[in-house]
């Protein structure tokens, strides 16, 4: 209900031909896919042309969204491997076990 009274805000009188329209418009489709949808003359393929290409958004943004996801887990999985890297070292260096490699090198040359 919510839908149709959003609709009729923007297209007017609720038909099945204005809903078509309004469903290519905003499906975000190429302009040619679009065109295609407003010249076919038949309500039911008009439709069925908004709905293939309303299909193949959805499924643009779910790989999208997995894409993001799967990008995500990555860097937070590199962000965390860094922190607990970045915190061993501290602990290391604060119980004299093992000094970093700056220190180390460093040590070296001031031995030499």
């Amino acid at each position: 209900m919510v839908f149709l009274c959003f609709l009729s805000q923007y297209v007017g009188e609720f038909n099945y031909s204005r809903l078509a329209d309004f469903g290519a418009a905003i499906s975000g489709s190429n302009k040619l896919l679009c065109q295609e949808v407003l010249e076919e003359l038949d309500v039911y393929m008009r439709l069925k042309l908004t709905l293939e290409l309303l299909k193949k958004e959805i499924e643009i943004t779910k790989i999208q969204e997995s894409i993001a996801k799967a990008i995500e887990e990555k860097i937070s999985g590199e962000q965390r491997r860094f922190l607990l890297n970045e915190q061993l070292k501290a602990i290391k260096k604060e119980l004299g076990v093992e000094t970093d490699d700056k220190t180390a090198l460093s040590g070296l040359y001031l031995k030499v």
